[in-house]
């Protein structure tokens, strides 16, 4: 019944892929430490929020709001 609503409704039960990961931190020239954790945390729910829709704004947000 479920699985029948969401085809009517064309929701999707997959898990959303996050924009951000370790490697593009890395790539930015953050260290691994800690405060991965605090940036991919907040990073998730600015996507969430519809703050970055591509791998660059995600860039551009992390530069704004932890350099």
């Amino acid at each position: 019944m479920i699985s029948d609503l969401s085809k009517d409704f064309k929701i999707s039960s997959s898990k959303r892929t996050d924009i951000l990961m370790r490697r593009h931190l890395i790539e930015m020239g953050f260290k691994p430490g800690e405060i991965f954790g605090e940036i991919l945390s907040k990073a998730n729910n600015a996507q969430d929020d519809l703050e970055f829709i591509d791998l660059e704004s995600a860039k551009q947000w992390v530069s704004k709001n932890f350099r």
